[in-house]
């Protein structure tokens, strides 16, 4: 019991810590290279506990992502859930391939998360211009996807030895 509240603790406050990065605003002309801190969690957590992160998860932090981005209320919420949904069924082939083939999906799943969102904003009449700062937070949220899998290992890894338990998968 108190190992699943420790857990959960864990992962709420990481997706509390994205929210904070979320809001650190940027110099204009670094702007374009702001990563989907959000999102990227969202992936992380899907793959590593998907029992613990799922759809209301994603609905949520969407409606929290849509709140502090000035954005019409549901957006983040339908592209988190459609990215969720696919993520989900992917965690049994990751646990076979390898890290490779999760950076790859995950490549894919946050071009799919921009298209997305691109498309609502079109119905909304906002319109984004689809150059190369339409692609530049693709890869920074892929390069911290990478980073933050990896230190979220090393702080299950380091909590587990901490309190005598496992908090990995």
């Amino acid at each position: 019991m108190m190992n699943n509240l420790i857990r959960i603790i864990f992962i709420y406050l990481t997706f509390f810590l994205g929210f904070v990065v979320t809001t650190i605003p940027w110099a204009s002309e670094y702007v374009s290279l702001r990563p989907y801190w959000i999102l990227v969690l969202l992936l992380i957590w899907s793959i590593k506990d998907p029992s613990k992160v799922g759809y209301i998860t994603a609905l949520v932090l969407g409606i929290f992502a849509d709140s502090i981005s000035g954005s019409h209320l549901g957006e983040h919420s339908i592209a988190f859930i459609i990215v969720t949904f696919l993520n989900k069924r992917l965690v049994k082939l990751y646990q076979n391939i390898g890290f490779v083939f999760q950076t790859l999906s995950t490549v894919f799943l946050i071009f799919l998360y921009s298209i997305i969102i691109f498309i609502l904003e079109l119905f909304s009449y906002n319109f984004i211009q689809f150059d190369k700062n339409f692609f530049l937070p693709i890869l920074t949220s892929t390069i911290i996807w990478a980073w933050l899998y990896v230190l979220i290992d090393m702080g299950q890894a380091w909590l587990g030895r901490r309190l005598g338990r496992s908090f990995g998968k």
